[in-house]
């Protein structure tokens, strides 16, 4: 018997940060949400239930200190060299997007020299890791704004700003959308935000700590505030390793779940075989 499906976990929906601006002059804007303080503290006290689980299934996750080219989506030695890198990480798996940077950076030493490159030099280098002649005029748009904007390519001084001036500087770039935001400032700048792709945005909405269907901008607002800030690294990670390995999009597998007492998905699925097998006893 086919268990409920819920509605965010049919073919992934395109990353809102490669989505084509419907304007160039509208700016993105991050939704605003609001919680009472008795909702905040119970579901801290979830958040920290389920990181203790999630560790004892994957172990706690370890942060990195020094910058690594082995993965798009790890801590970086610049600000401009994340986004790149994250830009490559849009729409694909881990291991296209590594081999993808990991091509780039062999070919351009500098970021200079990938702003100056052809688009189609730059298309060539990134070609394993999926939609190459979307991604080479982003990152060359990117990179010649910055230039434009600050006379070098470097963002370097956002590290002395603010978190919501950080976003709205990075957001005002075409291609940086939320995740990538978020993923830049939590892994290279060690900020607290709270990035989610499509397996969190799936987790969270299984557990009931969510409602937000197939909206992960909304889910990231939430989960961002709900989420302590010491957490927001290992609960990213963890929630990232439990939707590929245990909690897939299609048949996951509740059997091996620690997190079942506390799922709404798990207890949905109890309540509908049990309906089912009591229309067969007869």
């Amino acid at each position: 018997m086919k268990r409920k499906s819920v509605k965010s976990e049919g073919k992934e929906e395109a990353s809102p940060d490669v989505l084509k601006e419907k304007s160039k002059s509208k700016k993105r804007k991050y939704i605003k949400v609001e919680f009472d303080e008795d909702h905040r503290v119970k579901m801290k006290g979830k958040i920290e239930r389920a990181h203790g689980l999630l560790g004892s299934m994957y172990g706690i996750p370890q942060k990195l200190s020094e910058a690594t080219n082995t993965n798009a989506c790890n801590k970086k030695d610049t600000i401009c060299e994340a986004v790149v890198s994250l830009m490559l990480s849009q729409n694909t798996s881990d291991r296209n997007s590594s081999r993808a940077w990991a091509s780039l950076r062999k070919k351009f030493s500098t970021l200079d020299e990938i702003r100056n490159a052809s688009v189609e030099s730059i298309e060539e280098a990134i070609k394993k890791g999926g939609l190459a002649k979307r991604k080479s005029k982003m990152i060359k748009e990117f990179l010649n704004d910055v230039h434009s904007k600050y006379g070098e390519t470097s963002l370097e001084f956002l590290y002395t700003k603010e978190t919501e001036e950080i976003k709205k500087i990075l957001l005002s770039f075409k291609g940086v959308g939320p995740k990538t935001c978020a993923c830049m400032m939590l892994f290279t700048m060690d900020r607290p935000e709270f990035a989610v792709d499509t397996h969190v945005h799936r987790v969270s909405n299984r557990l009931g700590w969510v409602n937000t269907g197939t909206n992960r901008e909304k889910t990231f607002e939430i989960m961002n505030k709900l989420v302590p800030d010491e957490l927001k690294h290992d609960m990213h990670v963890l929630m990232i390793r439990h939707g590929r390995r245990t909690c897939s999009a299609q048949n996951p597998k509740c059997s091996a779940c620690k997190l079942t007492n506390d799922c709404l998905y798990f207890a949905s699925s109890k309540e509908e075989k049990s309906e089912s097998d009591k229309e067969l006893d007869f």
